[in-house]
């Protein structure tokens, strides 16, 4: 499970439009690290993304092709390689958190 710590204090700090444009974001930066590593998102609650490993069916990417032949051989190391590099990625979307406008950041 992905969640945003102070996601709602955040939000409270901007314009509908712009919570709209950062969840946009945020989904598409999960949905890019979940394909990349043979994830899938099975669930989305507001700012909550549930993703799992070993799911029949999933596309691999081919990083993991070795892994392609048993879809459940390495669910733990794709799932901590997914985590990993989203950590990563969302290290870089921020939002405000302050309620004047000032230049208080909080990170994904």
């Amino acid at each position: 499970c992905i969640d945003i710590k102070g996601f709602t204090v955040g939000c409270s700090a901007m314009d509908a439009g712009r919570v709209g444009e950062w969840v946009a974001e945020f989904y598409e930066r999960v949905d890019i690290a979940a394909a990349a590593h043979g994830i899938s998102k099975v669930e989305v609650r507001g700012d909550c993304c549930i993703c799992v490993a070993g799911v029949e069916g999933a596309v691999l990417s081919p990083l993991f092709a070795d892994a392609a032949a048993d879809p459940a051989h390495d669910q733990t190391s794709r799932m901590l390689s997914f985590a990993a590099a989203l950590h990563a990625d969302l290290a870089s979307l921020t939002y405000s958190t302050s309620t004047d406008g000032g230049n208080e950041r909080t990170t994904a």
